[in-house]
């Protein structure tokens, strides 16, 4: 009721009166135990008046010391640092449904993320026929508060919808569009890390080192590069490779290479086998920067590219902290831009 009564009054544009009642509400919110509908709260009494960073801070610390109910959404948001929460909220739109309403239709191109936020829907599957042969059918299933629905995750696929959503009651559903929180996760890799945990990806099955590479989306980004393989299965112990990147993610890069022989294709996949791990050097045109980083080969392929035929391998990163994978998509694309470099350089 506080937050109806806060929304009504900004409406009528008395945001003083607004922003005490949001307040008030959050904390009684977060009070309860109620994570998603306290930062609701919260972000509707920011957009009213900025916060410092100190009011931000002190918030997402409140929560940490607050008896929360376990969910999926704070299992989450408890994966992302108080920056991270702070810029995913800020992405978040309320929506308010009305009973006995169609959110979502079998068939339709995922293209949003929804939380709920209030109120009972039911989501019922039907197979489409691309389907059928992968995965049972499952008749349907009640959605309630901090469940979460819509398909859009890996970024770089196209999901159809294979099951209609409807609201049994009045509903109000957080939503975030895939390409708002696709570049979110751009500029906060460690929120892409967390939202696979939230998408269910690893629930109740392993994920090959393959998957893994490929899990998150990639980037095509054409930067020089040159590869030193250290292994002891040839002999002279290491491996050098020049070629250039296909693509690039938060977890590693598609490296094409340049030539690459016979026989050092067979080196590479008894590497493979072995899981020896390589030093990966990113090198821009004309030899001004470098960027190094440690990495392991988890994936060869055959490939033709420019006409010629030649291998891509995948090379997972190792142990890059948040801050670093974001310095990486930044450094390659200004290695990948001539212009800015000779600006740089003049």
């Amino acid at each position: 009721m506080i937050a109806a009564f806060a929304d009504l009054l900004l409406q009528k544009r008395l945001t003083e009166l607004a922003w005490q009642n949001y307040k008030r509400a959050s904390r009684l919110y977060l009070k309860n135990g109620h994570l998603l509908k306290s930062m609701m709260m919260s972000l509707a009494q920011w957009k009213i008046k900025k916060p410092s960073k100190i009011e931000i801070y002190n918030y997402f610390s409140e929560i940490t010391n607050s008896e929360i109910r376990q969910t999926k959404f704070y299992e989450f948001i408890g994966e992302l640092s108080v920056a991270e929460k702070f810029a995913f909220l800020c992405k978040l739109r309320r929506e308010n449904w009305p009973a006995k309403t169609i959110i979502k239709k079998v068939g339709e191109i995922e293209n949003n993320f929804w939380i709920v936020l209030s109120g009972e829907l039911r989501e019922s599957f039907y197979e489409l026929i691309n389907t059928r042969k992968s995965k049972p059918w499952l008749p349907n299933r009640k959605i309630n508060e901090e469940d979460l629905f819509g398909k859009i995750y890996p970024f770089n696929e196209q999901h159809k919808s294979t099951s209609y959503v409807e609201t049994l009651t009045r509903v109000q559903t957080v939503v975030i569009s895939k390409n708002c929180l696709r570049l979110l996760c751009l500029r906060h890799s460690n929120i892409e890390k967390a939202l696979i945990g939230l998408c269910g990806i690893r629930k109740n099955e392993p994920i090959s080192k393959e998957i893994k590479l490929r899990r998150s989306y990639r980037y095509p980004v054409n930067v020089d590069m040159k590869i030193f393989i250290d292994s002891q299965l040839n002999g002279s112990g290491q491996i050098y490779l020049t070629g250039y990147s296909k693509d690039i993610s938060i977890h590693g890069v598609g490296f094409v290479v340049d030539r690459c022989t016979k026989e050092t294709k067979n080196e590479i996949y008894k590497i493979l086998e072995k899981k020896v791990k390589i030093s990966v050097v990113l090198i821009f045109y004309n030899q001004k920067i470098g960027i190094t980083i440690p990495g392991s080969i988890v994936r060869l392929q055959e490939s033709v590219e420019n006409g010629s035929k030649t291998i891509v391998l995948g090379i997972e990163f190792i142990d890059l902290p948040p801050n670093i994978q974001g310095l990486i998509f930044t450094s390659t694309k200004i290695l990948s831009n001539p212009e800015i470099i000779n600006h740089t350089y003049a």
